[in-house]
């Protein structure tokens, strides 16, 4: 499915014709708000996002729907109601969570911008109209904006970006010095191009947005070097099927299994700037995924033909996308290594450090613990290379080491129990773990240790499968279900997906236990465990390869 404005804008008529059956029609309210599809509220933000898709393709005379007198009263109503729900502030609400809400309103400021945008291009009667009632929304919203305040990092660009975006149709609003105040700060990104809060699935494709706003509209084109940084990062972050590397994200898109479609329209424009086929390529890629597997159309995938029209019509070659590279990111803490179906994920600064997937089959982590006082999560914070292995290093120091606090000797009042009492503590060792990783043609050779802690901790490797495949070893056969557990006692198990297949081995089974205290779960996985105690030294082996349905047989992979 190629990323073109023919393919974009029929995308956006195909969701324009459903969208006025999430419409609200009965007198209250809410009449006129679109129902969003992700939490069934009439949520403004997603709303806004909703109308451009609709007024995009009423306007645009190449769209089946131009001129669409059914659509045309769906933006009327639509329009009607986000003058209604704006605060006096000029801000939206976005309802599931924030209200008056600065960082929310400039998420929804993007797309009413491309629709005035277009509205102010097209000149008919009905564009006039629709930019005649826009404009004021867009002006009253930026003004709430400036000055307004956020929550999160990513809100900093978000928040940039749309003011830089509406400057760009309101030329007297008064935003440059908030925007300078946000860039002064500094940029988030290190220099593997990732952004802080490692959300590749979501919030980066939000960031690279927000700088090629910023660079365009505020005519800073060093403000497109971010984005090119992050692209070329995620670009080695994409498994086979075009979805990509979500086990270490700090955000909500943390162990899904999902496309990064919103990052289609940065793919596309960087790739058309800098001649990039493969970007182009990719952009490609997450819109074919994200359209047929998640239904997801984006207003912003617009934006580049709105912006550049010449791109509407422009012929851009694509290249081939790489699929087999090793590859290691030392400051995002990363090592990647793709071999066509097979991709591998191991990372530092998550409770996940490895994770592997092949075709259909997708191991979303491998994670490590002990029953350490709820501290023995194995969080490796050092990654290096030693020869031919990766290695990972928790040294088990944390900021509130397990110990046994000692008495005062006087009396302790409840108001300084409810405060925290400082004691004398007689603390524990720290309990340090080491993760070591080895290709070998198509396996993982993986080799987990303990080092200082006590004698005897339980302790487990917990394989998280993605649920819905089938778990075979020499003596059992059943369904991977989801939030299910069980123990790998010896020899190999293959969980399998049709004739695609990981396998693990040996299994180990020193004890039973399987819920530890202060675990986090991996909700919704299918888990194999193998258990052992303190001191931990432990080799095994995950290797992808084919399920020989006839006879039942795995087949390792050829290299």
């Amino acid at each position: 499915m190629p990323f073109s404005y023919k393919q974009i804008l029929a995308l956006h008529a195909d969701l324009a014709e459903t969208l006025p059956l999430r419409q609200m029609t009965r007198e209250g309210s809410s009449i006129g708000g679109f129902v969003d599809a992700a939490d069934g509220l009439v949520n403004p933000v997603s709303h806004a996002r909703y109308l451009a898709i609709c007024g995009l393709a009423l306007l645009l005379p190449e769209s089946r729907l131009h001129g669409d007198p059914a659509l045309s009263e769906a933006v009327r109503l639509g329009t009607d109601f986000l003058s209604r729900v704006q605060r006096p502030s000029g801000c939206f609400d976005l309802v599931s969570t924030n209200f008056d809400s600065p960082p929310d309103t400039a998420f929804a400021l993007g797309p009413l911008c491309t629709l005035l945008s277009v509205a102010r291009e097209c000149r008919s009667d009905a564009a006039d109209r629709i930019a005649s009632e826009i404009e004021p929304i867009v002006s009253r919203a930026a003004r709430g904006v400036i000055g307004g305040g956020f929550h999160t990092p990513n809100h900093r660009w978000v928040i940039a970006g749309a003011l830089a975006r509406t400057r760009g149709l309101l030329p007297d609003l008064p935003c440059m010095e908030y925007i300078d105040a946000l860039l002064a700060e500094g940029i988030d990104q290190n220099a593997d191009g990732e952004f802080f809060e490692r959300s590749f699935a979501v919030y980066h494709g939000i960031c690279d947005r927000a700088f090629r706003e910023m660079a365009r509209w505020l005519g800073r084109a060093e403000l497109y070097e971010p984005v090119r940084r992050n692209l070329a990062f995620l670009s080695r972050m994409l498994h086979d099927d075009g979805t990509v590397v979500t086990a270490t994200s700090r955000r909500q898109d943390r162990g899904l299994r999902v496309a990064p479609a919103n990052l289609a329209d940065s793919f596309f424009e960087m790739g058309a700037l800098d001649g990039n086929g493969e970007w182009l390529a990719i952009a490609d890629l997450l819109i074919a995924r994200g359209v047929t597997e998640y239904s997801v159309v984006h207003s912003a995938w617009m934006d580049p033909f709105v912006d550049e029209p010449r791109l509407r019509s422009a012929e851009l070659a694509r290249s081939p996308v790489p699929d087999r590279y090793t590859e290691t990111f030392p400051h995002a803490g990363l090592w990647r290594h793709r071999d066509r179906k097979l991709s591998v994920t191991a990372g530092i600064h998550t409770t996940s450090p490895l994770s592997i997937q092949f075709g259909r089959v997708t191991l979303r982590a491998v994670k490590f613990y002990g029953s350490w006082y709820g501290m023995g999560q194995f969080e490796p914070t050092v990654m290096r290379r030693d020869d031919d292995e990766i290695v990972l290093v928790d040294s088990g120091k944390r900021r509130h080491p397990p110990g046994y606090d000692l008495p005062l000797g006087r009396p302790v009042p409840w108001e300084e129990i409810e405060a925290g009492v400082r004691r004398r503590r007689i603390e524990q060792p720290a309990l340090a773990m080491e993760l070591r990783l080895r290709l070998a043609g198509s396996a993982i050779e993986a080799r987990f240790r303990t080092s200082g802690g006590l004698d005897g901790i339980p302790f487990q490797i917990e394989f998280c499968f993605e649920s819905g495949g089938e778990w075979e070893t020499a003596s059992q056969f059943q369904v991977g279900a989801a939030d299910q557990a069980i123990h790998l006692r010896e020899g190999a198990g293959v969980l399998r997906c049709g004739s695609e297949a990981i396998r693990i081995s040996p299994g180990r089974a020193d004890h039973a236990y399987r819920e530890m205290r202060g675990l986090e779960r991996e909700t919704g996985s299918f888990r194999v465990l193998m258990t052992m105690f303190t001191p931990v030294d432990h080799a095994f082996k995950i290797e992808a390869g084919d399920w020989r349905i006839g006879d039942g047989t795995f087949e390792v992979r050829s290299a």
